[in-house]
């Protein structure tokens, strides 16, 4: 029982000390202040209230502990800088156990705000002005400009880049520890600089300026630096000429000696120049794009090109053909008392004195004199041949009868003449003499095999001076 009763006695005991050794840790009855604000020249003591005996006291900043930091308070005093915040703690312990404030967060206000003695701002820019460290705790902030109130309550001043808001700057910053005032700023406002500019080039060619190279029409806007480091702005407006673009060209034609004709090439664009050539020789520089020729003659034939010029080159015209038929002169014989035309006319009229005497390829006169017969060549030209006939009468006309056989022939002809004959002859349709036979007596025989079938006059000089033609058609 006795055995009992100590081991009561010793459990009693241990819990009795135990409690006394509880009661007998630090107690903290009034702690930190959570936040704390300092001014520029102000003091402020954490001093934690706190229960118990033999007390010991380590003080932490940001967590660290704090050499010689070891009583029951720790001053901190703020002398100006930059802005700052702190943590602070304090671990206060005894024999008997240890206990921890709660951490104070204390927040160091500046009492300045640098700023850069000037700023450039560019016109048409929002522009911050802004220092390098920032503002905590304040009520209000005020600004000026060029000492007056500037309508602007925050930090930083954005300006927008007018040319009004050049001048002198000073923020004013409001707070429990009174009033802060900025150094002076000032701001100066570079006008922009903008240029226009209207420029063409030729189509394929390039514009370069500014370094840039601009091949396409438009309208363009492009920055280049300058020296103040504001950009300078360019308006670019380009023209991409085109060369002479060929709308309509007049047509190929066929005409007949002593028409007139006008040839065009039209173009669109604004044209400084026009040049014709004639199978590639420049002979006209008329400055238009028509052409007119009055009363044309062969040497006019040929291929007439029309170029148009502007600032950038030449468009040349589609190649117009022009042919001037050489119509010639109608040949006209006689054959006793009937005259012949040449043959490969159409609408054949005869005239004496202006008199109309009949149609068709060939006439029976009755009286001597000039006649005229006039004729149009198949492409429609109008010609004319005229003959001084002489009127024989029958009896004349059996004493000087020129033989022409076989008539039509394949070429092998002979002719037979009541006096020798000098000389035959052989002329085409068109006038040419196309072969020609001296003889010295009453008959000739001539091989025109290797003419063309058609119609051919023969032209028979007699010795006595006369002077026969026959019609010869010669078949294959």
């Amino acid at each position: 029982m006795i055995k009992n009763l100590l081991s009561t006695f010793s459990l009693f005991a241990l819990a009795f000390a135990a409690t006394a050794q509880n009661e007998c840790a630090p107690f903290i009855t009034y702690d930190l202040p959570q936040n704390v604000y300092m001014c520029d020249g102000e003091t402020f003591t954490l001093a934690p209230a706190v229960v118990g005996d033999f007390l010991e006291y380590q003080w932490f900043e940001d967590n660290q502990p704090m050499d010689g930091q070891t009583g029951s308070s720790l001053s901190l005093v703020y002398t100006g800088g930059p802005d700052a915040v702190y943590t602070y703690s304090v671990q206060i312990s005894n024999e008997c156990g240890s206990v921890n404030s709660i951490t104070a967060t204390v927040q160091f206000n500046t009492s300045y705000v640098n700023f850069a003695p000037s700023y450039v701002v560019c016109e048409g820019v929002t522009t911050a002005i802004t220092g390098p460290n920032e503002i905590n705790e304040f009520n209000y902030i005020s600004w000026y400009k060029d000492g007056e109130i500037f309508p602007w309550t925050s930090f930083p001043l954005m300006l927008s880049g007018n040319l009004e808001d050049a001048g002198v700057y000073q923020m004013g910053i409001f707070s429990n520890c009174g009033v802060y005032w900025s150094d002076l700023v000032t701001v100066y406002v570079v006008p922009a600089e903008t240029t226009t500019i209207t420029a063409s080039i030729c189509q394929g060619e390039a514009y370069l300026v500014d370094g840039l190279t601009f091949n396409q029409e438009g309208e363009f806007t492009y920055e280049t630096p300058t020296e103040s480091g504001c950009p300078a702005t360019t308006h670019l407006t380009l023209d991409v000429m085109p060369l002479p673009t060929l709308l309509e060209t007049s047509l190929d034609q066929y005409l007949c000696i002593g028409n007139d004709i006008t040839m065009f090439g039209y173009f669109s664009g604004t044209i400084v120049e026009y040049d014709w050539t004639l199978n590639g020789q420049e002979v006209f520089n008329t400055g238009l794009p028509e052409l007119t020729l009055n009363g044309v003659i062969p040497q006019n034939s040929g291929i007439y090109v029309v170029t148009a010029y502007n600032e950038c080159g030449g468009t040349s015209s589609a190649p117009i053909n022009i042919f001037v038929e050489p119509t010639p002169e109608i040949i006209v014989v006689q054959d006793g008392n009937t005259l012949f035309a040449a043959l490969g006319f159409e609408n054949y009229e005869w005239y004496l004195n202006d008199i109309l005497m009949g149609t068709g390829e060939s006439i029976e006169i009755e009286a001597s004199g000039v006649y005229t017969v006039s004729a149009s060549s198949p492409s429609g030209c109008e010609t004319s041949g005229t003959i001084n006939a002489v009127y024989t009468s029958i009896n004349e006309l059996a004493n000087n009868i020129v033989s022409v056989y076989p008539n039509p022939s394949n070429g092998l002809v002979r002719i037979d003449a009541p006096s020798k004959i000098n000389s035959i002859q052989v002329i085409n349709s068109i006038g040419q003499v196309v072969k020609l036979v001296q003889s010295n007596a009453l008959s000739a025989s001539l091989d025109l095999s290797e003419l063309p079938i058609g119609q051919y006059m023969l032209q028979s000089t007699l010795e006595n001076g006369k002077v026969e033609f026959d019609r010869l058609i010669i078949v294959k």
